[in-house]
């Protein structure tokens, strides 16, 4: 299976790409480059922890929701005709519901 780039990969290819091409471009005269090795290597490690930080709170928000699922107060069957109700309501509505299933 072939699992596609997410996000922070994407533009982590883009950061890579966009210093790449500016060192071609400072190498060749271009353009006034002068940076160091050590602020490309900070920028580099500022992307790679926004990266954990992205990953770590998705996995705080993915305990936290288990946790509310697990300690749930009710569950609904999915054959009950109350899980049809709240499926079937349109957002916001209150009352009888607009629409009913059709049995």
């Amino acid at each position: 299976m072939h699992r596609g780039l997410n996000l922070p990969e994407i533009f982590l290819l883009i950061s890579l790409g966009m210093i790449a091409v500016e060192a071609a471009l400072a190498q060749w005269s271009l353009v006034r480059a002068r940076y160091r090795v050590r602020d490309t290597l900070a920028s580099l490690a500022m992307q790679a922890g926004n990266i954990v930080m992205n990953l770590g709170m998705a996995g705080v928000v993915y305990a936290g929701l288990t946790a509310a699922y697990d300690h749930r107060l009710f569950s609904l069957s999915p054959s009950s005709p109350w899980a049809w109700d709240s499926a079937t309501r349109p957002s916001g509505a209150s009352g009888s519901p607009t629409c009913r299933p059709r049995c």
